[in-house]
């Protein structure tokens, strides 16, 4: 049987409506993943694969790092058309995406020293992500609802992949233009 995080999740994604985060908040971050995978089996999404694109990160760096299997139809190359992919409202995070080289199961991927990492890595690319909430209250929605809704994923735009090269990530600059508007 479904919990309700997922039953809830499952029926706003069908309804193509957000609904109301309250009374459907996992209560740990396991119940919220297995919400997530729970919504990913409803869609087919991945069947019998592994998943090929993942969100991870959090509010901060000295937060716990969360992760997001991402559905492989909301992943386009740029320039994106959405076309009839519904969005209840849409943010968006400039972000750049990694690739990574060689297989990493759940047990690497657990023990896995961040300092080596960035050995994983072949390539990389500017990307755009399209946050969205399937939950009313949007990204003011309880954190483990959010995590629950693949971290308030709705989309992934991505460049052009380019060789991996490791950089001081925290010196990097960013600017976001549309049309003609930083």
């Amino acid at each position: 049987m479904l919990d309700e995080t997922a039953q809830r999740l499952i029926a706003a994604r069908r309804r193509r409506a957000p609904d109301d985060a309250a009374g459907a908040v996992p209560i740990d971050a396991d119940a919220a993943y297995a919400a997530q995978d729970a919504v990913a089996q409803a869609f087919g999404w991945f069947g019998a694969h592994v998943p090929r694109y993942w969100k991870s990160g959090g509010p901060s760096r000295s937060a716990v790092p969360t992760h997001a299997a991402l559905p492989p139809a909301g992943v386009w190359a740029s320039p994106a058309r959405p076309r009839d992919w519904f969005f209840a409202s849409r943010g968006i995070e400039a972000e750049i995406a990694l690739r990574v080289a060689q297989d990493v199961d759940p047990q690497r991927a657990r023990d896995l020293d961040p300092a080596l990492a960035a050995d994983l890595v072949d390539a990389m690319c500017v990307s755009i992500e399209i946050v969205d909430s399937r939950w009313r209250e949007g990204m003011d929605a309880p954190a483990l609802a959010k995590l629950a809704d693949l971290q308030s994923h709705g989309a992934l735009v991505l460049g052009d992949w380019v060789p991996f090269v490791p950089r001081d990530w925290a010196s990097q600059v960013c600017t976001v233009r549309i049309g003609d508007q930083a």
